[in-house]
């Protein structure tokens, strides 16, 4: 519209250890009893884009399956979740950074069924807090997450295909620490605001002829 041509993407970016370094000492597997079977987590808006209906739909087809769902924050379909009545989605309200942190770093995996994403910031707190993600095919997820190693693209939110991945996971057929670790190395190496700011950097001193 304004005539601009790209000459590239800079990316978000975050501090991995400093992040992971300001969790409270929170435990809501302690506070929610969910012991050590599997803990899923969302963080964001409850609004329709971030696939709040397919989050219910895919906990809906895990009933009774030792899998639980931690949503933490707010807003319009708050109470399209409360009224679906599913024990096993917990909704702890709106979170401060140090305690979302806590979530994620006890969670064995990240869901965000979006329609539609930048570079999720979300995505980026949960890979530096060595979780997994599930996650549409938006934004920068497949930067984050190159191919299965690292975590889980889904070319649309199907509620069947999402709970597909979470009882492969249940039934022990992924190794989701090894995935958290390389998380962590990817998002230390390529998107730490160190790493992106020398992206920046080469881009300019390139538009210069430098």
């Amino acid at each position: 519209h304004f005539g601009i041509k790209a000459r590239g993407v800079i990316s978000n970016s975050i501090d991995a250890a400093a992040y992971r370094a300001q969790a409270s000492d929170r435990s809501f597997r302690s506070e929610l009893n969910i012991g050590d079977e599997l803990m899923l987590a969302f963080t964001g808006r409850f609004i329709p884009e971030k696939g709040i209906a397919t989050l219910v739909d895919m906990m809906r087809r895990l009933q009774g399956e030792r899998v639980h769902l931690v949503m933490a924050g707010d807003g319009p379909l708050r109470g399209m979740v409360e009224d679906a009545s599913i024990d096993a989605i917990h909704m702890v309200g709106r979170l401060d950074s140090p305690d979302i942190a806590a979530l994620l770093l006890e969670s064995d995996l990240f869901c965000l069924p979006t329609r539609s994403e930048g570079f999720s910031t979300s995505l980026l707190e949960a890979a530096a807090c060595g979780t997994p993600s599930l996650v549409t095919d938006v934004g920068g997820a497949r930067e984050l997450m190159p191919d299965e190693s690292y975590g889980f693209v889904m070319q649309k939110a199907d509620a069947g295909a999402f709970a597909d991945v979470v009882r492969s996971i249940a039934c022990g057929d992924r190794d989701l620490p090894t995935m958290g670790d390389r998380c962590i190395d990817r998002v230390e190496q390529q998107y730490s605001w160190k790493s992106v700011a020398q992206r920046l950097l080469e881009v300019i001193d390139d538009q210069r002829g430098v």
